[in-house]
């Protein structure tokens, strides 16, 4: 996704990250245009607060569609800003849980925090296996770039954060 997708682009990203189910009617190509028309009033006024604009987003659904999709709406800003936007997920919702047993997950502002917070203490780690990314490349079959273009990817912040991401999906699957 970039900041002004295609509606085939829309549909992609939808499919990737399995929230295509969560909106009726999606195939009507009118569907696609609402949401592609609510994420260009987030590009084109930038990026105030990510927990306002995922909350912000997530209202437009409800109206649109009828349901409160944070997880849909931090997945597709996600998509389109990367950092410092946080992807909801149930499963990052359980891992959460178990990393901080105090967090109750009562709205994004709470989830945001929290997920900041593990990462943080979790961050050297992270960035300790990102080095290793490099290295795998004979494994990312496809990744059609050189082993080198992978070492300045692993670095960067929205990076790091979707490896600490993967690791609380994982984590929360039980």
């Amino acid at each position: 996704m970039k900041r002004d997708p295609s509606p085939e682009a829309l549909r992609t990203s939808l499919r990737l990250f399995r929230v295509t189910r969560t909106f009726t009617g999606i195939r009507d190509e009118q569907k696609l245009i609402l949401i592609l028309n609510a994420l260009q009033r987030f590009s084109r006024n930038g990026i105030s607060s990510p927990v306002k604009n995922v909350t912000s987003l997530a209202e437009q659904f409800r109206a649109d569609f009828g349901r409160y999709n944070l997880s849909a709406a931090s997945k597709l800003l996600w998509l389109t800003f990367r950092s410092p936007y946080i992807i909801y997920d149930a499963r990052a919702v359980a891992a959460l849980k178990l990393l901080k047993p105090g967090f109750k997950n009562k709205d994004y502002a709470e989830y945001y925090a929290a997920w900041k917070t593990a990462f943080t203490e979790h961050e050297s780690a992270v960035m300790r296996a990102a080095q290793r990314v490099p290295k795998l490349h004979p494994f990312f079959v496809t990744w059609r770039e050189t082993q080198a273009s992978l070492t300045p990817i692993s670095k960067q912040r929205w990076f790091l954060e979707r490896i600490f991401d993967n690791y609380l999906w994982e984590l929360g699957d039980g």
